[in-house]
């Protein structure tokens, strides 16, 4: 039985490419046979300590004290060690950085960071990633290292005991379920988009992964830490990212007051209070917004000219053919946005889970960031998880437990009989998915506090007895079933969200405005017996 990867994105493809390079073969699992992943958008850069004036321990310090000092010590040291590592294997896969006159790749400024430590290709750096891992991935499909299944959705996992036995997905276009078996299992799907709606993320990523497997018993953690990027455009269905790399070229924020320009992190912070961290910088947006009723622009008009052209084209070129704007003579209207989930899939540095045989890795992933993804850790994140997952696979006897991938046809029968006993409304799961994320984007808003959550936590149980009336038969059979499950997730984030009295972080509780240093722990949630159960955890002792 060979390790099987739920999701194509730059974790799962990290976890594949790392074990076919051991002669491992591997099948690789995604909805769509195109990439669609937020790392695609990943404009700014990749970090690593490869600056004359840098060092791991610095990145480490940086990374553990953004992150406000939740993460496990172990796995952040490993992240920032190791990330050197990292590029000189991507240049090795032929990526195509952005040199400087050194011919090293150059290093640009970003958010929460001591000095310049972001590689980058201009601002198409999650693209050119995506490209040189999919050429890598290609040779070893030819091989026969790697099969690629496309066009199925995870349904469920199959465990024995508390292992991994199997994996069932579902193809939409053929209405056909099958099993694998497997007693490796890797789940890079990718954040809880679909859980908000209009994130930063593609909205492949609907979160229903992991909401099955949370209630399958799979621990989850920090899952209410959700941060707010503090420059989106808004579109419909999908907040556009604008890169912090264009803070960093020389980008400020600013917002109108009596016809006046006020640049409000310069005013508070000095002349480098654009490139605080995210979590700060969203907060006072949402006070300008709130206190002074002003709306945000990025002013990008004083970035000089050549910078347009040597590493922020791609930014350009997406503000010309998106928006209708051009950035070097008009300031963009920009507001913050959900963007990314520290929170997820519960693993230890070695990023095994709670179940034996299942690995997570990327953002779906519980890791490296604590209370707020420093900017920049995000594709290193996600490429060097598939690394280290793919290590402990081999460290569990990975070489030994590959064989031929085998595939069974599944009567969904069984399946299906408790849901055609509702009632059959179409439309239903629209309907219901759009007032869910509604309410999800109110209650763990950037800002939040008792009433709030109380509230929407009751708005969120009403619409969930709604929707365990009927069926869609207009939906998906894989939407029908997995959606009653992303509602257990939604509430055990809101209670948790309630839980942690304090503001860390991303975690903003204007009734808590405080950090209290008693929550410095990791906030486990647990499925079991129908009940959802939080608790604390002190990783570093």
């Amino acid at each position: 039985m060979q390790p099987v990867i739920i999701g194509a994105g730059i974790a799962g493809m990290s976890a594949a490419l790392h074990l076919a390079q051991k002669n491992i073969p591997v099948t690789l699992v995604a909805p769509y046979p195109s990439v669609r992943s937020q790392s695609v958008m990943a404009e700014g850069g990749i970090n690593a300590a490869i600056g004359p004036d840098d060092s791991p321990s610095l990145h480490f310090r940086d990374t553990w004290e953004s992150g406000c000092r939740l993460a496990n010590i172990k796995a952040v040291h490993h992240l920032t060690d190791r990330a050197p590592e990292v590029i000189g294997e991507l240049q090795h896969l032929a990526m195509a950085f952005t040199l400087g006159a050194d011919g090293k790749p150059a290093l640009r400024p970003f958010g929460g960071q001591s000095v310049n430590r972001t590689a980058h290709a201009d601002s198409t750096t999650g693209k050119q990633l995506v490209t040189a891992l999919i050429y890598e991935l290609r040779r070893y499909e030819e091989e026969g290292l790697v099969n690629r299944l496309t066009g199925f959705f995870f349904l469920d996992i199959d465990l024995d005991e508390g292992n991994v036995r199997g994996v069932l997905l579902y193809n939409r276009n053929r209405k056909k379920t099958v099993y694998i078996r497997t007693s490796q299992l890797i789940i890079a799907a990718g954040g809880l988009n679909g859980l908000f709606g209009n994130t930063t993320g593609s909205v492949a990523n609907t979160g229903d992964v992991t909401a099955r497997l949370f209630t399958r018993g799979v621990t989850v953690a920090n899952a209410e830490l959700v941060q707010y990027h503090p420059t989106t455009f808004r579109r419909p269905g999908k907040n556009m990212l604008i890169s912090e790399a264009v803070r960093g070229a020389g980008g400020r924020l600013f917002t109108e007051i009596g016809g006046k320009r006020l640049y409000f992190m310069e005013e508070k912070f000095g002349p480098k209070g654009n490139l605080q961290p995210r979590d700060v910088v969203s907060r006072e947006e949402y006070r300008v917004v709130r206190d002074l009723g002003g709306e945000i622009f990025l002013d990008c008009t004083g970035i000089p000219k050549d910078t347009f052209i040597t590493s922020l084209s791609g930014f350009a070129g997406d503000c010309r053919e998106y928006f209708n704007i051009d950035p070097t003579t008009t300031p963009l209207p920009v507001r913050y946005g959900i963007h990314y989930f520290m929170g997820g899939i519960y693993t230890d540095p070695s990023h095994r889970t709670s179940v034996g045989g299942l690995y997570s890795a990327g953002e779906n992933a519980c890791q490296y960031h604590g209370a707020n993804r420093l900017g920049g850790n995000s594709l290193l994140g996600a490429f060097f998880g598939g690394l280290v997952v793919a290590e402990s696979i081999i460290a569990d006897g990975g070489e030994e437990k590959a064989e031929n991938l085998q595939i069974e046809d599944i009567d969904i029968t069984s399946f299906l009989d408790p849901y055609l006993k509702k009632e059959s409304r179409p439309g239903a799961h629209a309907e219901t998915v759009t007032e869910f994320q509604k309410i999800m984007q109110q209650t763990l808003a950037i800002s939040r506090d008792e009433e709030t959550l109380t509230a929407g936590l009751a708005e969120l149980e009403d619409l969930e007895k709604c929707w365990h009336k009927v069926y869609d038969p207009f939906a998906a059979f894989d939407e029908n079933i997995l959606l009653e499950h992303r509602f257990v997730l939604a509430k055990a984030m809101i209670l948790a969200a309630r839980e942690r009295k304090e503001s860390r972080g991303a975690h903003n509780r204007s009734d808590y405005p405080e950090r209290n240093e008693s929550y410095e722990k990791t906030h486990l949630y647990e499925f079991t017996d129908g009940q959802i159960r939080l608790s604390w955890k002190k990783e570093n002792e």
